[in-house]
């Protein structure tokens, strides 16, 4: 054992061995029979000798080839890839405000009590509403499921119904209420203004 500088010593039985055997020449026949094959990637790649050939890595080979740096750039598939990072960066940022603009939305709802806030062109809907929050450890509120007899209609806990169930009272199990927390979200939706649509429609 070179990694811990350990002598081991490993004895097999007649049975084993041709066991083994018959196990090597299954898996070489299996090889040698193969149409596809699929890539497995791994630490072990880094010592590969025909990544030329892979196409985990081709492209990879071919820009490290290009020693100008514009040629780099110009590389469609770098081009491609540069531009999709962005996009991703764009739409994370985008994502970020909008959480923002929603939070700020529900503030401002809430202040004025009100459930739908009028723009310039839009309205936009801010409707509050409840929903459960499951625990993260599902293993004991499955077991209570199943032996109440509910799992066959929650299985895979249907999210929908047990929330609907609970919320609405159909679902009469104090066990599992115990379970759960029922607390306030809102759902924002826009939609244009009724004298917006049929001045656009003039």
């Amino acid at each position: 054992m070179l990694a811990f500088n350990k002598d081991a010593i490993s004895e097999r039985t007649d049975e084993q061995l041709e066991k083994l055997q018959n196990e090597v020449c299954e898996k070489i026949k299996e090889i040698e029979n193969a149409k596809e094959f699929p890539r497995n990637q791994t630490a072990l790649c880094d010592y590969c000798v025909y990544k030329e050939q892979c196409p985990s890595f081709k492209h990879e080979v071919e820009l490290e080839k290009i020693e100008d740096i514009k040629k780099f750039k110009e590389d469609e598939g770098v081009k491609l890839v540069d531009e999709y990072g962005e996009i991703k960066l764009k739409k994370k940022e985008i994502e970020e405000k909008e959480n923002e603009f929603k939070k700020k939305l529900i503030e401002y709802a809430r202040q004025f009590d009100i459930d739908i806030v009028y723009g310039s062109n839009k309205k936009c809907s801010v409707k509050e509403f409840e929903k459960i929050v499951l625990p993260e450890d599902k293993e004991e509120l499955i077991k209570i499921l199943k032996e109440k007899g509910l799992w066959d209609e929650m299985s895979m806990i249907n999210f929908m119904r047990l929330n609907s169930g609970i919320i609405k009272g159909s679902l009469n199990n104090n066990e599992i209420k115990k379970m759960v927390d029922v607390v306030k979200d809102y759902r924002i939706s826009l939609s244009k203004r009724r004298n917006m649509e049929s001045e656009g429609e003039e």
